[in-house]
This record gives structure tokens, C-alpha cells and sequence, in this order.
């Protein structure tokens, strides 16, 4: 029970509770006067307008750190929840050194943001709308929404047009984009494929409606969709044994906290699991969330995943 309250709790700040409508992000760039203008609008539909390009920015929410990491624009605080993975070599490794992590768990710790008098606080429309005029007070407050690799794509492009990053857009897209190719050259569906956030009680799956399974529905064959099930985060959906079972996936991958060096032995002692062709066929793979960037929420954590998993399955 402990287990899945922190999963929840830690899907709330990354990939926040209940889906909400599709993200539109604006961004218009003037030059008046000599003056630079930046108008944006954020997935709520609310408009921010900046005179200057937003240095200091902090992350409430792991894609603001995709983001911001394939930009190579380092954010100066993150939820104290998301620090080890902003540190981690997925995103900003050494360069991240210096990022302060921020306190708090339903609400960031609004001292500490005063006083470091950030340009920009990104968060998730999920999670932090309700809170944007608390926010707003301290500075502006830009809320996103991702669901697909093209929502991906697109937030990183508006961001880069924000920060005057057009540059490294083209180059992270370039990169994603060839990537993506690539594997769909070595795709076939006959293989199942199942990703999973742990391996005990209720599974949490994520479905081809959500960014990870928009990839993996091209590239595998992955059934997993949120038809008839509730999503407990951003159209990922939770799933008994039982139903696993019914479709009997091929290869499966686990997130995972911390290295398992013998997970598919601890998983032959469990009489669920000793039914799935994936574990009789010796095909469960732990995915180490620094590895792989967390829960997948840009391009850049979608990479190093594709990385990972691929070679496995083909």
C-alpha cells in the first residue's frame, strides 16, 4: 500500500493526475523599439507575455526538464522530488550541479521560490492550474501538457523559440526524428510488449493513447489502450494481474527504482508470473529510471528509452 501511494504521489508530479485538454502553445517573437517581445500562450489558453528572454526557470514537473535539457538551458531549482533524475546523465549530469531542489509535495515551497526570484515556473496543467494564481504572484507560471511524441516535438520548438534556442531545436529534432526512423525500420508487430511501473499488487501500464505507447504502438505490437479503464495518470492506466494475463504479452519491461539483479528469479516465485510467456521465455527487463529518464515525458528521455529497450526486442 506504501508502494503505491509513493508511485502515485511521484506520478503526480511528473505525470500528473487525470488527463486534461490537448496543449496549444503559441509563441510570437517582436522586435518593437528595440525592445524584445515574447508572447506565449500556455496549454491553459492563458497568454504570458515577457520583455525579456526568461533566464531562471523552474521545473514542477519532469518535461519542463526534457525540455530544458535537450536546450541545454539548465533550470535553476526543480521539485525536490524530480533532483535525482535532473542530475542524472539522461539530462543534465555535471551541469546540473548547482540546480536547487525545491520543497513540498501538493504545493512547492513559496519562500523558497521567492527567494530565488525565478523569470518562469513551468508546471503541469493537471497539477498546477489550480495554483497558478498563488504562483503567478511570485512569477509567471507557464502550465504544459503532453500526451504524444508530436506534442513533444512541439513543446520543445515552442520553448527553443522562447529562449532563443532555435538552433539546438534543430539539432534535438534532427536527432529524435532520425532515431525514431531508424527503429521503425526494424519494426514488426509480433512481438507483445508490455510496460510496466513495478511488478507486484495493481499494474500500472502505460497505453498506446499515452507518449510512451504512441511510439511503442508504431514500433511494437502493443494493445495496451485505455479503452474501458480509467487513466490514473496522463493515459496511463492501472491493471490487474488478470488482465495481463488475458493478453499474455511477449516481452516485458519493468521501471524500476534501483538495479535487480536477479528480478525474473524473484518473479519465478510468484504464481501470476510464472504464467506469462514473457518470464517462461526469459523476457523481463528492469529499466533503471535514471536510465531511461523517469516516467518518458520529451524527446530526450524518449530517446535514451528507445535506446534501451529496441536492441531487446529486435
Amino acid at each position: 500500500m506504501i508502494k503505491l501511494f509513493s508511485f502515485l504521489l511521484f506520478f503526480s508530479l511528473i505525470i500528473p493526475l487525470n488527463s486534461c485538454q490537448k496543449q496549444s502553445l503559441t509563441v510570437e517573437n517582436n522586435i518593437i523599439n528595440n525592445d524584445y517581445l515574447i508572447s506565449v500562450t500556455d496549454a491553459s489558453n492563458h497568454e504570458l507575455k515577457f520583455s525579456k528572454i526568461p533566464e531562471k526557470i523552474v521545473c514542477l514537473h519532469l518535461s519542463c526538464i526534457d525540455i530544458l535539457a535537450e536546450l541545454n538551458h539548465p533550470p535553476i531549482a526543480v521539485h525536490n522530488m524530480l533532483l535525482n533524475l535532473a542530475k542524472s546523465d539522461i539530462y543534465f549530469g555535471e551541469k546540473g550541479k548547482n540546480i536547487i531542489p525545491i520543497s513540498g509535495y501538493g504545493e512547492p515551497n513559496l519562500e523558497q521560490l521567492l527567494k530565488l526570484k525565478p523569470d518562469l515556473i513551468v508546471g503541469h496543467l493537471a497539477g498546477y492550474s489550480s495554483q497558478r494564481n498563488t504562483l503567478d504572484a511570485i512569477a509567471p507560471v507557464f502550465l504544459i501538457e503532453i500526451e504524444t511524441y508530436e506534442d513533444a516535438i512541439d513543446n520543445l520548438e515552442k520553448f527553443a523559440n522562447l529562449l532563443n534556442k532555435d538552433e539546438e531545436f534543430k539539432v534535438a529534432k534532427n536527432k529524435f526524428t532520425a532515431k525514431l526512423d531508424n527503429y521503425k525500420k526494424q519494426a514488426n508487430n509480433e512481438k507483445i510488449v508490455l510496460v510496466t511501473n513495478g511488478y507486484k499488487g495493481n499494474f500500472f501500464i502505460a497505453t498506446k493513447e499515452s507518449l510512451l505507447g504512441s511510439v511503442l504502438d508504431e514500433l511494437t505490437n502493443y494493445p495496451w489502450s485505455i479503452s474501458g479503464n480509467n487513466p490514473s495518470a496522463i493515459n496511463w492506466v492501472s491493471l490487474s494481474s488478470e488482465e495481463i494475463l488475458t493478453i499474455n504479452p511477449d516481452i516485458i519491461f519493468v521501471l524500476v527504482k534501483s538495479p535487480s539483479s536477479n528480478l525474473l528469479g524473484d518473479l519465478r516465485k510468484d504464481s501470476f508470473w510464472q504464467e506469462l510467456k514473457a518470464v517462461k521465455n526469459n523476457q523481463v527487463y528492469p529499466l533503471e529510471e535514471e536510465k531511461v529518464g523517469g516516467l518518458t515525458t520529451g524527446t530526450k528521455s524518449l530517446s535514451a528509452f528507445l535506446d534501451q529497450i529496441m536492441p531487446l526486442i529486435y
